[in-house]
């Protein structure tokens, strides 16, 4: 139920906008928030299957890398990230875009990072950068003085339009973890899956 979280719904099940707390333009002028991220079901799944079928080149990867870390960086300065996955992995194309974000602080890094996802997408929806959201998760350690945690978001990002030329929709995984947590996300996002499944066999027999 956590995905539905900071959805509103309406009557017929469909994501709404509300007003929240107002956002002023430069000139003062007072214009609604939009609150609720829609949530990536089946017709929009449908809608966008030939966008999101199409593979991302290694610059369009950076540019969105350099894009979220620009809102991330308005919102919690000093943050570091790591772009993971078939790019880490040298890859020329890939299927999606996953980013690992932390903050180096190692007294309270985990304190910012714990409350970040909620706010990254919130304001990247808000910049028309992110259409939909498929999928939040979280793991805290119940031992709170690591304050070891990892938070996953799913999403949908779109370029902002360039020279009139519309970007294509992308399937962007977010990464949030505490700085104990960070390489190990880094080496589990990174893959590929044989490898992971080689690693696994290969701790287990050590072990």
């Amino acid at each position: 139920m956590e995905r539905y979280y900071d959805v509103p719904m309406a009557n017929n099940g469909t994501p709404m906008l509300v007003e929240n707390e107002p956002i002023y333009t430069p000139n003062r002028k007072r214009v609604p928030r939009r609150v609720g991220v829609p949530d990536f079901d089946i017709k929009a799944a449908l809608a966008l299957r030939h966008e999101l079928a199409t593979y991302i080149p290694r610059s369009e990867v950076e540019e969105i890398h350099d894009i979220v870390m620009s809102e991330v960086e308005e919102i919690q300065p000093g943050c570091v990230s790591i772009i993971v996955g078939g790019y880490r992995r040298g890859k020329n194309q890939s299927n999606d875009v996953d980013i690992v974000i932390t903050h180096p602080n190692l007294r309270n890094g985990g304190d910012h990072v714990k409350s970040l996802r909620r706010r990254v997408i919130q304001r990247l929806y808000e910049r028309d950068l992110v259409t939909h959201l498929a999928h939040q998760a979280g793991f805290h350690a119940q031992d709170s003085s690591l304050r070891h945690s990892l938070e996953t978001a799913l999403t949908v990002f779109i370029l902002p339009t360039k020279d009139g030329k519309k970007g294509l929709h992308r399937r962007l995984d977010l990464i949030f973890a505490a700085p104990e947590a960070y390489w190990s996300a880094v080496l589990g996002w990174t893959g590929s899956k044989m490898f992971e499944r080689d690693l696994r066999l290969w701790a287990k027999e050590e072990k």
